[in-house]
């Protein structure tokens, strides 16, 4: 019992310092949906995963938030790289990766959702961006969690 209260105050401080639930307040068209995902964020994202899966937390951490608002936050992003350590020894080494989906709200920011498959559990991780008018794409919230549930509609 000890373990999901350790685990749950975890996510609940990642979900808190990143300001993102995993309900989307934006209308969203069938547009959004279909709309491809653009290819360098893909490959950021890609590259974070592999790093991860290699251990290098703190490399991956500082190369997925490089140029962007998010590189500036560093207190936040420290806790974050703790709490990814810790969901290792909690749920397993980091073995795989896949997107789930990727959702549009407008032409300029984008939400991504990826799962992450550990030793014993998997992990839920959510990836928004904004594509600036002055400096592209930068990634603008990071959240974490074991609410891979949450991936399923209820019928």
């Amino acid at each position: 019992m000890k373990k999901f209260y350790i685990i749950t105050i975890i996510f609940l401080s990642a979900s808190l310092i990143f300001g993102q639930d995993g309900n989307s307040k934006f209308s969203s068209s069938a547009n959004s949906q279909t709309k491809q995902m653009p290819s360098e964020l893909s490959a950021k994202i890609d590259g974070f995963f592999k790093t991860l899966i290699t251990k290098k937390v703190d490399i991956a951490f500082l190369e997925l938030v490089k140029g962007s608002a998010l590189e500036k936050k560093k207190d936040d992003i420290t806790n974050l790289i703790q709490q990814t350590f810790k969901s290792f020894d909690i749920y397993g080494d980091l073995k795989k990766f896949e997107k789930i989906n990727h959702q549009f709200a407008g032409s300029s920011y984008l939400r991504v959702s990826y799962i992450a498959s550990h030793s014993t559990y998997p992990t839920r991780w959510v990836f928004t961006f904004y594509q600036s008018p002055d400096s592209g794409w930068g990634l603008t919230n990071i959240k974490f969690d074991d609410l891979t549930e949450n991936f399923f509609k209820e019928d």
